[in-house]
């Protein structure tokens, strides 16, 4: 038997992100996931696009501890209790579009890197969090203006590494008593 405490939900860290930084950044329009669904004329300059990566790598189990429970089961007196510790590491992506011409838009890709460096923002939102997130690394925005039929748009885009706390809790049951059968229909019990 298992269960999850503090189990991974990318999309609502997701939906929690977008509240304070719309605040914080003040763009015009911030959208999570894919664009892709949204009706092109709804689609507005300047705007950042963001989503979360699946957990990736370093996702093997870094510590456990154990523990004997009382057992939830009438038969049984105690269990034991497993809970490993894994630390994966997901990626926030965020991708800015605007005008060639507006040069507003570094401004607010700056604004995001400042919002997950600075403790007083990003580091007190998941100190306050209800589940432990660390920052581990902001990159340097970069340019990927695109040509779109024969206009170019201005893209620039940063990624935002973070490290949540995993933990995955399993309960093993005991096996306190042994019941060998010998001599045909004689028994004799064992307790472990």
């Amino acid at each position: 038997m298992s269960n999850s405490k503090n189990v991974i939900d990318i999309k609502q860290i997701e939906d929690d992100l977008y509240t304070p930084l719309k605040n914080y950044i003040e763009i015009p329009q911030l959208i999570i996931g894919q664009q892709d669904d949204i009706p092109e004329d709804d689609l507005i300059y300047p705007r950042i696009v963001y989503k979360i990566s699946s957990p990736y790598g370093n996702n093997q189990v870094q510590s456990y501890t154990k523990k004997i429970i009382e057992s939830q089961e009438e038969e049984f007196d105690k269990d034991i209790e497993y809970t490993f510790e894994m630390f994966p590491m997901v990626t926030v992506s965020f991708l800015g579009y605007s005008d060639p011409q507006d040069d507003d838009l570094y401004m607010y890709m700056q604004r995001i890197a400042n919002w997950f460096n600075l403790r007083l923002l990003g580091g007190r939102f998941f100190d306050e969090y209800e589940k432990d997130i660390v920052v581990r690394e902001v990159n340097d925005i970069n340019d990927a203006t695109t040509e779109l039929n024969q206009e170019y748009e201005k893209r620039l885009n940063i990624d935002v590494m973070l490290q949540i706390k995993h933990e995955i809790t399993v309960i093993e049951k005991t096996i306190e008593k042994v019941v060998i059968e010998v001599n045909n229909n004689e028994q004799m019990e064992i307790d472990l």
